[in-house]
């Protein structure tokens, strides 16, 4: 998939593949995790490609700590997760910036249980707007994982099946204006077999879809208040 995708016969593409990955380090498995699926495929295009500026964007419920392990220290992949606080790792602090030349390319968003879809998508739409228009990024990697919808009992979350629609062609729009439509969608996360079919074919429906309109992303106080002090305002400048 990203092969085609990077040779242009792809716009965007949907691994649907098993068993999740992003809680997997470099140097062991963890939390259902074998191998980093999203991370593989970022060095894969750092190496073949030689891309330089790769955005991953985690949407599950749990923190990515092993695709924030990788890629802690490096500018080349800017990594971006969302996820509800005080959760399984129990990483994923807004304080865990990167280091060295990766200091200000790991933006980690905890939210609090009952956030859902109006929360998840003002922040979501604040940060990636002004992150992309800054980084540039020449491809769009997701993590997407599907535990944080409301009906899975793993999480508190609120999501509902409509929101991953809405993300993915939120997603799609910032592709098709920063990154040549560039965007490949990695299976993380989900639980409950049934919100996870639905939710998978929402994205799976807007990724296909034609779409052009522009995603609105209203105002909320509750996720306005995550944003007020987080430490991505030392590195990038949110409009």
């Amino acid at each position: 998939l990203a092969d085609r995708i990077m040779e242009g016969t792809l716009a965007h593409g949907f691994a649907m593949i098993r068993p999740p990955g992003h809680h997997a380090e470099p140097g062991r498995g963890m939390g259902f995790c074998i191998i980093n699926n999203v991370a593989v495929t970022a060095q894969y295009l750092r190496r073949k490609y030689h891309l330089n500026r790769i955005l991953i964007l985690d949407f599950d419920a749990h923190h990515g700590n092993g695709t924030q392990e990788v890629f802690y220290d490096t500018d080349e992949v800017l990594v971006i997760s969302i996820h509800q606080r005080d959760l399984f790792p129990f990483t994923g602090k807004a304080s865990e910036a990167g280091s060295g030349p990766g200091e200000g390319y790991t933006i980690n968003v905890p939210v609090f249980a009952q956030f859902g879809d109006l929360e998840y998508t003002f922040l979501l739409g604040r940060i990636l707007q002004s992150v992309m228009e800054q980084y540039l990024p020449q491809i769009i990697l997701v993590s997407a994982g599907y535990d944080g919808h409301r009906d899975e009992t793993i999480s508190g979350t609120l999501l509902t099946t409509e929101w991953y629609g809405l993300i993915t062609a939120m997603l799609k729009q910032y592709a098709r204006e920063v990154c040549g439509d560039r965007l490949l969608m990695i299976l993380e996360g989900g639980y409950n077999p049934v919100s996870l079919e639905a939710s998978v074919l929402a994205t799976l429906d807007s990724l296909l879809a034609a779409r052009r309109d522009k995603i609105g992303v209203f105002f909320s106080e509750r996720a306005n208040q995550v944003l007020k002090n987080h430490p991505l305002h030392s590195c990038w400048t949110l409009q």
